[in-house]
Protein backbone atom coordinates (compact mmCIF):
# COMPACT_ATOMS: atom_id res chain seq x y z
CA UNK A 1 0.00 0.00 0.00
CA UNK A 2 2.73 2.51 0.85
CA UNK A 3 4.48 1.66 -2.28
CA UNK A 4 1.45 2.84 -4.16
CA UNK A 5 1.25 5.40 -2.52
CA UNK A 6 4.31 6.72 -3.60
CA UNK A 7 3.18 5.57 -7.80
CA UNK A 8 0.41 7.83 -6.77
CA UNK A 9 2.51 10.63 -5.70
CA UNK A 10 4.94 9.62 -8.27
CA UNK A 11 2.50 10.12 -11.02
CA UNK A 12 1.08 13.13 -9.57
CA UNK A 13 4.54 15.01 -8.58
CA UNK A 14 5.38 14.21 -12.15
CA UNK A 15 1.96 15.98 -13.41
CA UNK A 16 2.50 18.75 -11.22
CA UNK A 17 6.39 19.65 -12.71
CA UNK A 18 4.50 18.85 -15.71
CA UNK A 19 2.19 21.60 -15.26
CA UNK A 20 4.99 24.08 -13.68
CA UNK A 21 7.21 23.62 -16.59
CA UNK A 22 4.15 24.03 -18.85
CA UNK A 23 3.17 27.22 -16.71
CA UNK A 24 6.59 28.65 -16.76
CA UNK A 25 7.38 28.42 -20.70
CA UNK A 26 3.81 30.23 -20.87
CA UNK A 27 4.90 32.90 -18.58
CA UNK A 28 8.57 32.82 -20.63
CA UNK A 29 6.54 33.73 -23.59
CA UNK A 30 4.17 36.41 -22.18
CA UNK A 31 7.41 38.23 -20.38
CA UNK A 32 8.79 38.16 -23.52
CA UNK A 33 5.94 40.04 -25.48
CA UNK A 34 5.93 41.82 -22.60
CA UNK A 35 9.54 43.41 -23.29
CA UNK A 36 8.84 43.71 -26.99
CA UNK A 37 6.06 45.48 -26.53
CA UNK A 38 7.98 47.11 -24.16
CA UNK A 39 10.47 48.17 -26.12
CA UNK A 40 8.46 49.44 -28.95
CA UNK A 41 6.51 51.69 -26.47
CA UNK A 42 9.65 53.22 -24.84
CA UNK A 43 10.83 53.78 -28.84
CA UNK A 44 7.41 55.84 -29.28
CA UNK A 45 7.90 57.73 -26.38
CA UNK A 46 11.57 58.13 -27.29
CA UNK A 47 10.29 59.84 -30.37
CA UNK A 48 7.90 61.81 -28.72
CA UNK A 49 10.06 63.40 -26.14
CA UNK A 50 12.85 63.99 -28.90
CA UNK A 51 14.26 67.68 -28.56
CA UNK A 52 12.83 67.85 -25.10
CA UNK A 53 15.56 68.42 -22.05
CA UNK A 54 12.56 67.56 -19.47
CA UNK A 55 12.30 63.91 -18.16
CA UNK A 56 8.52 65.15 -17.02
CA UNK A 57 6.16 63.71 -19.46
CA UNK A 58 3.18 66.29 -18.99
CA UNK A 59 5.83 68.99 -20.20
CA UNK A 60 7.09 67.64 -22.82
CA UNK A 61 3.51 66.99 -24.28
CA UNK A 62 2.84 70.15 -23.50
CA UNK A 63 5.45 71.64 -25.44
CA UNK A 64 4.45 69.96 -28.54
CA UNK A 65 1.72 71.33 -28.41
CA UNK A 66 2.67 75.09 -28.21
CA UNK A 67 5.19 74.16 -31.45
CA UNK A 68 2.25 72.48 -33.07
CA UNK A 69 -0.26 75.69 -32.46
CA UNK A 70 2.96 77.98 -33.54
CA UNK A 71 2.95 76.39 -36.60
CA UNK A 72 -0.36 76.52 -37.18
CA UNK A 73 -0.14 80.28 -36.43
CA UNK A 74 2.60 80.67 -38.59
CA UNK A 75 0.67 78.55 -41.78
CA UNK A 76 -2.48 81.22 -41.49
CA UNK A 77 0.13 84.00 -41.49
CA UNK A 78 1.68 82.34 -44.53
CA UNK A 79 -1.72 82.18 -45.94
CA UNK A 80 -2.60 85.94 -45.49
CA UNK A 81 0.29 86.90 -47.25
CA UNK A 82 0.10 84.78 -50.09
CA UNK A 83 -3.30 85.83 -50.24
CA UNK A 84 -2.17 89.38 -50.35
CA UNK A 85 0.43 88.50 -52.82
CA UNK A 86 -2.05 87.35 -55.51
CA UNK A 87 -3.83 90.41 -55.16
CA UNK A 88 -0.85 92.38 -55.92
CA UNK A 89 0.41 89.87 -58.29
CA UNK A 90 -2.95 90.99 -60.30
CA UNK A 91 -1.31 93.97 -61.13
CA UNK A 92 1.93 93.00 -62.26
CA UNK A 93 2.96 92.84 -65.43
CA UNK A 94 2.55 89.54 -66.65
CA UNK A 95 1.65 89.45 -70.26
CA UNK A 96 4.00 91.08 -72.93
CA UNK A 97 4.53 90.84 -76.71
CA UNK A 98 6.57 92.72 -79.14
CA UNK A 99 6.51 93.19 -82.69
CA UNK A 100 9.02 94.96 -85.00
CA UNK A 101 8.64 96.12 -88.38
CA UNK A 102 10.16 98.37 -91.22
CA UNK A 103 7.80 101.79 -90.62
CA UNK A 104 9.35 103.04 -93.68
CA UNK A 105 10.27 101.72 -96.90
CA UNK A 106 13.81 104.08 -97.33
CA UNK A 107 15.17 102.16 -94.08
CA UNK A 108 16.76 98.82 -94.28
CA UNK A 109 15.69 96.49 -91.53
CA UNK A 110 12.59 95.80 -88.80
CA UNK A 111 14.06 98.80 -86.23
CA UNK A 112 10.52 99.81 -85.68
CA UNK A 113 8.86 98.48 -82.85
CA UNK A 114 5.57 98.07 -80.63
CA UNK A 115 5.43 96.53 -77.36
CA UNK A 116 2.45 95.76 -75.09
CA UNK A 117 2.84 95.43 -71.16
CA UNK A 118 -0.23 94.06 -69.89
CA UNK A 119 -1.46 93.34 -66.00
CA UNK A 120 -3.37 90.13 -65.71
CA UNK A 121 -6.50 92.52 -65.97
CA UNK A 122 -5.20 93.50 -69.57
CA UNK A 123 -4.76 96.94 -68.21
CA UNK A 124 -1.42 98.17 -68.94
CA UNK A 125 0.43 100.52 -71.53
CA UNK A 126 1.86 100.00 -75.41
CA UNK A 127 5.23 101.24 -76.20
CA UNK A 128 5.78 102.56 -79.84
CA UNK A 129 9.63 103.24 -81.27
CA UNK A 130 9.08 104.51 -85.37
CA UNK A 131 12.47 104.22 -86.70
CA UNK A 132 13.32 106.67 -89.82
CA UNK A 133 16.43 107.32 -91.22
CA UNK A 134 16.70 111.05 -89.96
CA UNK A 135 14.92 111.04 -86.52
CA UNK A 136 12.90 108.21 -84.40
CA UNK A 137 9.48 108.92 -82.20
CA UNK A 138 8.33 106.95 -79.27
CA UNK A 139 4.79 106.93 -78.40
CA UNK A 140 3.08 105.39 -75.29
CA UNK A 141 -0.42 104.51 -75.54
CA UNK A 142 -2.52 103.51 -72.28
CA UNK A 143 -4.38 100.22 -72.69
CA UNK A 144 -7.53 99.56 -69.95
CA UNK A 145 -9.31 96.31 -69.92
CA UNK A 146 -7.46 95.67 -73.63
CA UNK A 147 -8.75 98.24 -75.58
CA UNK A 148 -7.35 101.77 -75.74
CA UNK A 149 -8.59 104.85 -76.21
CA UNK A 150 -6.38 106.43 -78.94
CA UNK A 151 -6.16 104.98 -82.55
CA UNK A 152 -3.92 102.16 -82.64
CA UNK A 153 -1.72 101.30 -86.04
CA UNK A 154 -2.01 97.57 -87.43
CA UNK A 155 1.17 96.64 -85.43
CA UNK A 156 -0.15 97.91 -82.38
CA UNK A 157 -3.38 95.85 -82.62
CA UNK A 158 -1.62 92.89 -83.59
CA UNK A 159 0.74 93.26 -80.15
CA UNK A 160 -2.16 93.76 -78.24
CA UNK A 161 -4.03 90.85 -79.27
CA UNK A 162 -0.98 88.76 -78.79
CA UNK A 163 -0.25 90.33 -75.46
CA UNK A 164 -4.22 89.45 -74.34
CA UNK A 165 -3.93 86.50 -75.81
CA UNK A 166 -1.04 85.42 -73.62
CA UNK A 167 -1.49 82.78 -70.31
CA UNK A 168 0.28 84.76 -67.26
Amino acid sequence: MVCELNNILASEINLIVLGLGGLSLLLLIWNTINSINGAKTKKKLEQLLRGSNSDDIERAILDNIERAESAAAKVIEMEKKMTEMKTQLENCVQRVDIVRYNAFSDTGSDLSYSLALLNNKNDGLLLTGIYGRNESYTYAKPINEGESKYALSDEETEVLRKAKNRRA
